[in-house]
Order: C-alpha cells, then structure tokens, then sequence
C-alpha cells in the first residue's frame, strides 16, 4: 500500500502518552463525567495549560513523583497549537465503560492542519470523577480507520450520502484523469486554501503516484467501496479504480476544521483479492 500523507513535519505519531496510576486521596473531582469534561473544555478552550491543570487538579496525587513527566506534557500540549493552528473545539467520539466506577471517554479535538485525538481514562472514587490517565495521539486514530475500511469488516450496507466529501473525490478524480501530478497538486492546494503553507513530498507523492497510475493503465471509471463517518469533521472514503484489465483501491481520509472538507492523506493499493479472500472465510460469514 503505498501511502500519501500530506503533514508537517514532526507532526507524525503520538503526541504524547501518559497513563498515570490512580491514588486515593485528595480528590476534587465532579458528580459526573460529563461535568468534569465540560468544565476541562472550558478551561482548555481559554487555556491548553488551565485545561490539563484542571484535570491533575481532580487528583492532586497522579502529580507525585511525575513533575518532569506532568511538566513535559504540559510543555507539549502548549505547542500543539502553534503547530497545528488554531483551535477549532472538539467532537466527543465514544466512550466505554467497565462497570459504574471506571471509564474512557474520547474526544476529536479540532486543529486548523489536523486533529487530534484525547483520550481521558477516569474512574470514580467516593462520589467524584477524577482523573486517572491521559493520552494524546494523531496518527493511532487514522491506521483505525483504514483497518475499519478493510472489505472483511465492511456492513453489507452502507450509506453513501456525504455530499460535501464527494464533491471533494470527483474533483480529485478529474485531476487525476488528466494527470496524477494534478490530482496531487489538488490535495496540496486544498491544504494551502487552509493557510497550510509547509506541505512536504509533494514531488515524491507525483513520482509514486504516476508510477502506480502508469501500471494501472487509463482509468476507465471509480465506484464507491465505503465511507466511515469518525466523527462530524474527521472520516475515510474508499473507491474502486478501474482500469481496461484491473482495479484498485483509493482511500482518502478526510477533515473539516471549519465549513470546508479537504483531503490530508490518500493510499492507493492493490490489496482487494487478499482483502476479498479474507471476508469469504467462514468464521466471518453471516
């Protein structure tokens, strides 16, 4: 599979992950969940450094022994919008439960270049929420989606009304049709209309991507294979590319950080047959 991401540099990876243990005392945490997130998004929308303040601030003992650790991560949520623009808000992505007293809640946080993912680790002791582990990370959440758009795990329907991402694909396909170098300069384009200025490997995405294009052949036509929603603003849509004696795979994940969808990362593969195989095996027939 070869893989398209258009990102600044150092922008690539975990942000950070720092899962702290749990201490039983000094406690200062909310009734509920969803208060403690509501007031840790208040904070962190005036201030990324009040925000992770507020949420240490719910179990002052997660501080003990981990001052370089909480200071370091402070250090690094401080620049995430220097790197990745301005803070847009977030959309909450799911959260799963371990009986009634321990809990993760994610959330899509919203940045001008790319989100990022939180993920929140809590756990209720007397009758608060609090704080037991924090985790930041932009690139784990992407390989998810391009896993949760493999054939085998498609539902045997799916919905392929988002209008928005599909005017954003045709016109990717009518650049392509007339070069892949177009079809690249249209996915830095649409993240310099952003003001991202910095997009790197442009010209080794033309020199990948003419190449698979030449082994391809012409392009005879695209159907849509899937589309996964990850949230409002964050998703991935796949297409079926055909050619005179093939057909291969396009994956586009796509994010909204204001009105405007644009493209920041695509594959191209050829991986269908396995894929296809896989999804005729027994044990994942309905």
């Amino acid at each position: 599979m070869k893989n398209l991401k258009f990102a600044l540099p150092n922008k690539k990876g975990n942000i950070l992950v720092f899962l702290a243990l749990l201490c039983l005392t000094n406690l200062r945490g909310q009734s509920t969940t969803d208060e403690l997130t509501a007031r840790f998004f208040e904070a962190y929308t005036e201030s990324h450094t009040e925000g992770i303040n507020y949420l240490f601030n719910t179990n002052p003992k997660l501080m003990e022994g981990k001052k370089s650790q909480f200071d370091e991560m402070v250090t690094t949520v401080e620049a995430i919008s220097s790197n990745l623009g301005a803070y847009r808000g977030h959309e909450k992505i799911g959260e799963s439960s371990i009986g009634d007293q321990k809990k993760y809640v994610s959330f899509l946080l919203k940045y001008d270049f790319i989100p990022v993912r939180l993920g929140l680790n809590l756990q209720k002791q007397q009758d608060n929420w609090v704080l037991a582990g924090i985790m930041f990370d932009t690139e784990e959440f992407e390989d998810e989606l391009h896993e949760a758009a493999k054939l085998y795990r498609m539902p045997k329907k799916v919905s392929m009304e988002h209008r928005g991402v599909e005017k954003v694909i045709a016109k990717f396909f009518e650049n392509y049709r007339e070069s892949p170098e177009k079809a690249v300069d249209y996915v830095a384009e649409l993240n310099e209309i952003s003001g991202h200025n910095e997009i790197i490997n442009v010209e080794e995405s033309k020199i990948e991507l003419s190449e698979f294009s030449a082994s391809l052949g012409e392009m005879k036509g695209y159907e849509k294979i899937d589309h996964i929603q990850f949230t409002e603003s964050y998703a991935l849509t796949s297409y079926l590319v055909k050619s005179k004696t093939n057909a291969v795979r396009f994956s586009f994940v796509l994010y909204k950080a204001d009105a405007y969808w644009r493209i920041t990362n695509f594959t191209f593969d050829d991986d269908l047959f396995e894929e296809l195989q896989e999804a005729a095996k027994v044990y994942r027939l309905n």
